[in-house]
C-alpha cells in the first residue's frame, strides 16, 4: 500500500460524514426533481447511501483494487434495480462523489479517489442487471431444502438434512453442497428483492439451528491435528460462514474455538494466548470491514505468545481480491471452507485426511439444474412507490438490539459446541471403559481358567503323590510275591520225579531201598515248605490287590471331580473335607503331620463339588508346607466344620506352623503373592475367588510368625441367588 492510497483512504473515512453531505447536496442541487420525488426520506436515504459507498470506496482504494468497489457498484445495480430505483439516481451519485472529491480534496488525494469512481462509471452500463443463481448445477437437495426455509417450515427442512444424513450422506457434503449454497442463494434472493430481510434472517438463523442437530456427527475426542480460533472481525455481524469453517475443521481432527461475530481484538489475542491455538481464522463478509481484519492481524503479530500461530483469512472482499490476504498481513486466503482446512494442513505441516478429495470424486450428493422459486408476497414493494431501503439501512436498524442479540447467538453457539464436544468426549470415555472393562472380563476369565487349571494341578499333583506313594508299595508287594515264587524247591521235587521215574517196581523200591525209604518225610517237609510259601504269596499279592484298589479309588475320586466341575450338588460338607484329606493322604503322612478332625454334624448343603474341594486342597497344601519346618512329633493340623449363624457353615483349617506376619494378612490373597519360592501365587487367589462365586468368603487369620494359621471358609446353606 502506497503513502499516496493510505493518506486517501484516511481522509475518506475521517470525513465520511461531512463529505457524504456535501455529495447528496450536490446531488440534490444537479436533480432537483429527486427533492420532489423522494421528499425527505429519500435524501436521508441517499445520505446512507452515499456514505456506504464512501466506505467500500475508501477500502478500495487503501488495497489498490479497483475491483473491490466496482463489485460492490456491480452488487448496488442489482439490488436498486429490482426495487424499482432508477439506474440514473446510482450514476447521478456516483458523478456527485467524484466532483465531490475532487474539489473538496487535495488534488492529488482528489484526483485518485476520482479516478476509482470515473473507473466505476465508466463500467456501470456494463454491469449486469441479474445476477444468476447459486444453485444451478449444484445439489438437488440444496434447492429442496431452501424451498422448505422460504415456505418457513423449519422442521421439514430439519427432516430434509437428517435423513440425508441417515441414507449416508457425509455431513461435510450438507455444508459445502447445502448450506453453502443455500446462504448464497439467500442473500441473492434478498438482492433481487425476491425474500424479505425477516425471511432472510428466519432462514439464517434456522440453518444455524439445524447445524447444531449435526454436531452429534461432527465433535469427536481425541483432536490431535491442532487448535482453531475462529472470528467475525469487531463490527461484522454476518457469523454464520465462519462457523461452518470451525465445523469443518472439527470434521478434519481440529480443536475448535468459535468466537462468532463482532469479536472485539483483545478478546481474540486472549483466546489465542490461553488456547495454545495454532490457526487464526478471521472472516469479513463487507469489503470496508478488512480495515479491521488487517488492525487485528498485527495485534497478533505483536503479542509474542502468538508468535508461531498461522493466520487465514476469508470472506467476500478476499475472492474479489486474490492478493488482498497479503496487504494485510495474513499467512494465506481460501474461497471456501474446504480449502481453508487443506490450507491451514499444508501450514502446519499436517498430512491431508483422505476425506480430502475434489466435490465431483467424493460427493454423495447428486448433481443437478435446480431452481428455487421464492413465494409469492404481496408485500415486495415494486418500482419507484415506497423505495425499499439499502441493504445497509437493513443491517443498522435497530443496532444495539441486533448486537446484543448477535452476542446472545454466539453465546447459545459456543454452548452447543461445547455440550457435542463434552458429549463426544463422554461417548468416547463410556467406549474406552467398556473397551478396558471387556478386556478386564477377557482376563478375569482368563485368570479364573488359570486358576482352575492351578486347582485341577493341584489335586493332580496330590493325586500323583498318593498314586505314587501307592506304587511303591505294590512295587515291593510284587517283588516280594516274585521272590516268593521264584524261591520255590521245584528242582528237588522235579528230581524226586525223576528217581521215581526211573524205578520199574516201585513197592520193592519203597520196600527195600534207603532211598524210597525216605520219600515220605520229604514229601511231608516239602508239602509244608510249599505251604508256607504259599501262604507268604498270597499275603503279598492280597496286598497288592488293595494297593491297587486304593490307585483304583484316587483315580476315581478325581474323576469324580473332573466330572462335577461347575454343577451345584447336594453334598454333606464331611464328605468334601475328607474328599480333600484323601488327595493329600500320602503328602499327610509322609510329612508326618496329625490330623485332628473337630465336625459338627450339618445337614447336606448345596454346592460346586469342585471349587469347595479345590479350596480345601489348597488350604491343606499351604498349611502342610507352613508344617514343614516344625519338629517331627509337633505337625498338627485341625479341620472344623461349623454351622455359622442360621444360613451358614464355616470350614477352618488351622496349622501349629510358620504363621503369617500381619502385613501379609492383607496380601495373601491377591494374584501373584507367594511367600515360597516354588509358589506361584495362584492357589489363595483362586481360592477366594471361588469362594465369592459360591456367594461365600475366604478369610485368613494369624496371631503372628511362628504362631500358626486359621484359614475359614465361609459356605452359604443356600445357593447364591
Amino acid at each position: 500500500m502506497t503513502l499516496l492510497n493510505q493518506e486517501v483512504s484516511e481522509e475518506l473515512q475521517s470525513r465520511r460524514p461531512e463529505l457524504a453531505a456535501e455529495m447528496v447536496a450536490r446531488e440534490f442541487v444537479r436533480h432537483p426533481e429527486r427533492e420532489r420525488r423522494d421528499g425527505k426520506a429519500g435524501r436521508e436515504k441517499c445520505l446512507e447511501d452515499a456514505g456506504e459507498h464512501l466506505a467500500y470506496l475508501a477500502q478500495a482504494i487503501r488495497a489498490e483494487n479497483q475491483a473491490l468497489f466496482h463489485d460492490y457498484i456491480g452488487w448496488a445495480k442489482v439490488m436498486r434495480a429490482k426495487r424499482g430505483i432508477p439506474a440514473a439516481d446510482l450514476e447521478g451519485l456516483l458523478v456527485s462523489m467524484k466532483e465531490s472529491l475532487r474539489n473538496g480534496l487535495p488534488r492529488e488525494l482528489g484526483g485518485l479517489a476520482g479516478d476509482y469512481l470515473e473507473s466505476a462509471l465508466q463500467r456501470l452500463p456494463l454491469m449486469p442487471d441479474e445476477t444468476p443463481s447459486f444453485l444451478m448445477g449444484g445439489a438437488p437437495l440444496a434447492a429442496q431444502y431452501l424451498q422448505a426455509l422460504l415456505r418457513g417450515e423449519r422442521h421439514m427442512a430439519n427432516k430434509l438434512i437428517l435423513d440425508a444424513v441417515q441414507q449416508g450422506a457425509a455431513v461435510r457434503e450438507i455444508y459445502l453442497q447445502v448450506f453453502e449454497p443455500a446462504q448464497h442463494e439467500i442473500g441473492r434472493l434478498w438482492q433481487m428483492n425476491q425474500i424479505s430481510v425477516a425471511q432472510e434472517h428466519f432462514c439464517t438463523a434456522a440453518t444455524q439451528q439445524i447445524m447444531s442437530q449435526l454436531y452429534p456427527h461432527i465433535f469427536g475426542a481425541g483432536r490431535t491435528r491442532g487448535t482453531l480460533v475462529a472470528t467475525c472481525v469487531s463490527g461484522d455481524l454476518h457469523e454464520i460462514g465462519v462457523r461452518m469453517v470451525c465445523d469443518l475443521f472439527e470434521m478434519d481432527g481440529w480443536h475448535t474455538h468459535y468466537l462468532g461475530a463482532n469479536a472485539p481484538t483483545p478478546s481474540v489475542v486472549q483466546t489465542l494466548i490461553e488456547e495454545k491455538a495454532t490457526v487464526l481464522a478471521v472472516s469479513a463478509t463487507i469489503t470496508y470491514h478488512v480495515r479491521a481484519v488487517e488492525a487485528l492481524i498485527a495485534a497478533v503479530r505483536r503479542a509474542p505468545e502468538c508468535s508461531g500461530v498461522k493466520i487465514l483469512v476469508g470472506g467476500y472482499p478476499f475472492k474479489i481480491d486474490p492478493n488482498l490476504w497479503q496487504k494485510v498481513g495474513a499467512d494465506g486466503t481460501a474461497n471456501d471452507a474446504e480449502k481453508a482446512v487443506d490450507l491451514a494442513n499444508r501450514l502446519t505441516g499436517n498430512p491431508p485426511l483422505s476425506m480430502h478429495l475434489p466435490m465431483e470424486e467424493s460427493s454423495s450428493l447428486p448433481r443437478a439444474r435446480a431452481e428455487v422459486r421464492p413465494p409469492e408476497r404481496e408485500s415486495l414493494r415494486r418500482g419507484q412507490e415506497g423505495q425499499a431501503r439499502s441493504a445497509s439501512e437493513h443491517r443498522r436498524r435497530d443496532d444495539h438490539l441486533f448486537k446484543l442479540l448477535s452476542s446472545i447467538n454466539n453465546d447459545l453457539v459456543n454452548a452447543q459446541r461445547e455440550l457435542a464436544r463434552k458429549n463426544a468426549e463422554l461417548v468416547a470415555e463410556i467406549a474406552a471403559r467398556q473397551q478396558a472393562e471387556a478386556a478386564l472380563e477377557t482376563e478375569h476369565r482368563e485368570r479364573v481358567e488359570l486358576a482352575r487349571r492351578a486347582g485341577m494341578a493341584e489335586i493332580a499333583i496330590s493325586v500323583m503323590h498318593n498314586v505314587g506313594n501307592v506304587l511303591n508299595s505294590v512295587n515291593v508287594s510284587a517283588s516280594i510275591a516274585s521272590d516268593k515264587i521264584r524261591d520255590l524247591k521245584l528242582s528237588t521235587l522235579n528230581r524226586l520225579a525223576e528217581l521215581l521215574g526211573g524205578q520199574e517196581d516201585l513197592q520193592a523200591f519203597f520196600a527195600s531201598d534207603q532211598r524210597g525209604a525216605e520219600v515220605p518225610a520229604f514229601l511231608t517237609r516239602l508239602v509244608e515248605r510249599l505251604e508256607t510259601e504259599r501262604t507268604a504269596a498270597l499275603g503279598e499279592l492280597g496286598a497288592l490287590r488293595q494297593r491297587v484298589e486304593h490307585i483304583n479309588e484316587i483315580v476315581a475320586t478325581q474323576q469324580n471331580y473332573a466330572k462335577a466341575c461347575g454343577l451345584t450338588e447336594i453334598l454333606p460338607l464331611a464328605e468334601l473335607l475328607e474328599d480333600a484329606l484323601r488327595f493329600s493322604a500320602g503328602a499327610i503322612e509322609r510329612h508326618g503331620v496329625e490330623i485332628v478332625r473337630d465336625y459338627t454334624e450339618l445337614p447336606a448343603v448345596p454346592v460346586d463339588r469342585h471349587k469347595v474341594v479345590q479350596i480345601l486342597v489348597n488350604l491343606i497344601s499351604n498349611a502342610k508346607h507352613a508344617l514343614a519346618a516344625r519338629p517331627l512329633e509337633d505337625k498338627r493340623l485341625t479341620l472344623r466344620l461349623a454351622r455359622n449363624g442360621v444360613a451358614g457353615a464355616t470350614i477352618t483349617v488351622s496349622d501349629n506352623g510358620i504363621g503369617i506376619p500381619a502385613e501379609n494378612l492383607t496380601r495373601i490373597f491377591q494374584h501373584g503373592f507367594t511367600t515360597r519360592k516354588e509358589g506361584h501365587g495362584f492357589g489363595l487367589h483362586s481360592s477366594a475367588n471361588a469362594a465369592r462365586e459360591m456367594g461365600g468368603s475366604l478369610t485368613a487369620r494369624s496371631a503372628g510368625p511362628g504362631r500358626g494359621a486359621d484359614f475359614t471358609l465361609e459356605i452359604p446353606l443356600r445357593s447364591p441367588a
